[in-house]
């Protein structure tokens, strides 16, 4: 009702009330989170608003109401968060810091972290400066604040004992200083890739504000954020747990009063109180407390997990049955939904598409799942189109779309969906990969090669998103990123080996090929010289990997790489060769013979480089002596003894041999008679 009001009479509210529209866009939060899924609608009236709020040049630019400024920037910039604007987002909580005159960094100071800790180790601490010394004489108001629950633990300390305590200490804080420190926080945590690292920084910024904590609702954002981190760590899930259920109990309590309370509740992004014991919830399922969660569900009327714990118990009729007697007292299209979600009956999402006067995405979106679940690709297509033509800011199901119109070759529509992902949210590494999968699929190697590189910003961990870049790289000519990539799978998987790639990377140096710049690969020459050292320092068996190492080598007409690039083809030939019974198979015959023809030509080539002619007899006698070891084993194995004949392909193959030996026969006599 207050927002139809404040929609309806704007123009005579910006007359009475400059703030109204910004009153207006926290009815329109407060609207957005009490609603299931993130509304188009709201989306695009709450980011008109903040657009027209900041154009508000009298309320923002006067020096008098500075701080308004502050919080308008913090709360514009969660506003830009909800909808997944991270950059725009973190742009306002800049121009928050800049206008508190905060300096905010992670640095490094020593400390402990356990009880029984000996040596002191570099630990992350936040360092907050201030620009302006006019700003820290503030008035901090003395109120209840959350409980903070201690880490009752026999090794891990409450809190890092730092050697110098200076070394942690911030400048004095006010309430709207912590916020905007938590605003920089959040801005933080969006901008990088979900890791243990990013985490820990996360931590850094929460236990500095909780050590001069002076807000109520700073002090609940704060101690929620860290039970949601700490719920993973089998030390910490304890305090974590108690933490989130002294969180639900604190609503009920009548201190601190109402006007406490609300002070920054906006600037904070406090959840709401649904949200806490939802969270409370999930820790208890992961814990294990199954039937604690699903009574906890129920008391919300969060059906969509308490179905997962009835699940998760092997009770689904059970389920059932309580939707059903909510259906009794009405009838709803989400209640239709959960039936559905339960019984797996498709006529229960129909019959919520056509409640909701064919505007449910939800019933779309399941009726999808379950076509999906079918293989009927094109029926789940047709109902995700319906899904989001009706709500576009779903990200799963524009994931799940996109996978289906990979499986049905609509390429351009995957594309279009894996776009529409990343655009959302742009830390789906998943979404990047499948992007540049679609690519592929379109012959467009450019776009998918710059779009792997995306999805490893995001998971910089992950072998098999290197690997894809890899390989992508080389058939688009980015052979500095190829050498790179190979690099970093050797530091995931240590013997890790493509014989393909290097082949490529050698012949490119070896016939002058051109980047994907134009510029020659010949410059690469120590990169992958300084690639195959590593390769074959941890992987010393493979022939194939030794043979390229000394044709690499051998590029350059320089007398010391002569000797080199001999040793490593005599370790290639000792490799192929020390494999037990090779004879006995044609096409190990076939691989044998072919190397062994081309290690002599080798052997012939470094022969014709050396100086001296008693080096040239003894390289030429090594390469003599190395044909007649692979056609004596050759022929032992595969000629008949009575006919003394050979199958076709074996005596083929002796022909070769037998003609390169005959070549380097000439060779010796040449250089002796001479």
């Amino acid at each position: 009702m207050v927002q139809k009001l404040m929609l309806g009479f704007t123009d005579s509210f910006d007359f009475y009330f400059e703030t109204h529209k910004w009153w207006l866009l926290r009815c329109l939060y407060i609207q957005q989170e009490i609603l299931d899924d993130r509304s188009p609608t709201l989306c695009k009236s709450i980011l008109e608003l903040v657009a027209l709020v900041n154009q508000n040049d009298e309320l923002f630019k006067d020096d008098r109401f500075r701080e308004a400024s502050i919080q308008w920037n913090i709360e514009a910039g969660y506003f830009c968060h909800l909808y997944f604007e991270y950059e725009k987002g973190r742009e306002y909580f800049e121009k928050a810091k800049n206008l508190s005159h905060l300096d905010i960094n992670i640095s490094g100071a020593l400390g402990k972290r356990t009880r029984y800790q000996e040596d002191d180790k570099a630990q992350l601490v936040l360092q907050v400066k201030r620009s302006n010394v006019q700003d820290e004489q503030t008035l901090i108001k003395d109120i209840p604040l959350p409980k903070n629950i201690s880490l009752d633990d026999d090794t891990v300390l409450n809190k890092i004992a730092f050697t110098d305590e200076m070394e942690k200490h911030s400048v004095q804080l006010s309430p709207l200083d912590q916020a905007v420190v938590l605003a920089c926080m959040e801005g933080h945590r969006r901008s990088l890739a979900q890791e243990r690292l990013t985490d820990e920084e996360v931590l850094t910024y929460i236990l500095c504000m909780l050590d001069q904590l002076c807000n109520w609702n700073v002090g609940v954002a704060c101690l929620i954020l860290r039970s949601k981190l700490e719920k993973g760590s089998s030390r910490r899930v304890e305090r974590s747990m108690k933490q989130m259920e002294e969180l639900v109990n604190i609503v009920t309590q009548p201190e601190p009063a109402n006007i406490d309370r609300s002070y920054l509740f906006y600037s904070c992004h406090t959840p709401s109180v649904w949200k806490v014991k939802k969270e409370l919830g999930t820790m208890l399922l992961s814990l294990g407390c199954i039937s604690a969660a699903k009574d906890l569900y129920e008391s919300l009327e969060m059906w969509d997990e308490a179905i997962t714990c009835y699940q998760i118990m092997k009770k689904t009729d059970q389920a059932e049955v309580i939707i059903r007697e909510q259906l009794k007292k009405k009838e709803t299209p989400n209640l239709y939904c959960f039936l559905g979600d339960v019984t797996h009956d498709m006529n229960h999402y129909q019959k919520a598409w056509e409640l909701s006067n064919e505007r449910s995405s939800r019933a779309m979106r399941c009726m999808g799942y379950l076509y999906f679940g079918k293989k009927d690709n094109k029926a789940a297509l047709r109902c995700f189109e319906k899904s989001l033509e009706i709500n576009s800011l779903q990200i799963p199901v524009w994931f799940t779309y996109g996978c289906v119109a990979l499986t049905t070759d609509q390429y351009e529509k995957a594309v279009k969906a894996f776009k529409r992902c990343v655009n959302i949210d742009s830390d789906n590494f998943e979404a990047w990969n499948n992007l540049g999968t679609a690519y592929i699929k379109l012959k467009d190697k450019p776009k998918a090669f710059l779009t792997m590189k995306e999805a490893i910003k995001y998971n910089f961990e992950s072998w098999q998103l290197w690997e894809n870049c890899l390989l992508i790289g080389v058939d688009c000519g980015e052979f500095e990123d190829v050498v790179n990539a190979y690099n970093r799978l050797l530091d995931l998987k240590s013997k890790w080996v493509d014989e393909q790639i290097l082949s490529i990377l050698v012949r490119a140096i070896e016939e002058d090929l051109t980047d994907s710049k134009g510029l020659p690969v010949r410059r690469f020459k120590p990169k992958i010289q300084q690639l195959f050292t590593r390769i074959t320092s941890q992987t010393t068996g493979n022939g194939e990997i030794w043979r390229l190492f000394a044709k690499l080598i051998l590029l350059d007409n320089k007398p010391e790489n002569i000797d080199q690039g001999l040793e490593y083809l005599q370790k290639s030939h000792r490799c192929v060769t020390q494999t037990s019974n090779w004879e006995k198979d044609e096409k190990k015959c076939q691989e044998v013979s072919d190397q062994a023809i081309e290690l002599a030509k080798l052997y012939i080539q470094c022969a014709d480089k050396l100086p001296d002619r008693t080096q040239k007899l003894q390289n030429l006698s090594s390469a003599k002596f190395m044909l007649k070891g692979v056609i004596t084993k050759i022929k032992q194995h595969h000629q008949d003894p009575i006919t003394q004949s050979l199958p076709q392909s074996i005596d083929e193959l002796c022909k070769s041999l037998d003609d390169q030996f005959k070549d380097l026969l000439e060779r010796i006599d040449q250089l002796k008679n001479c």
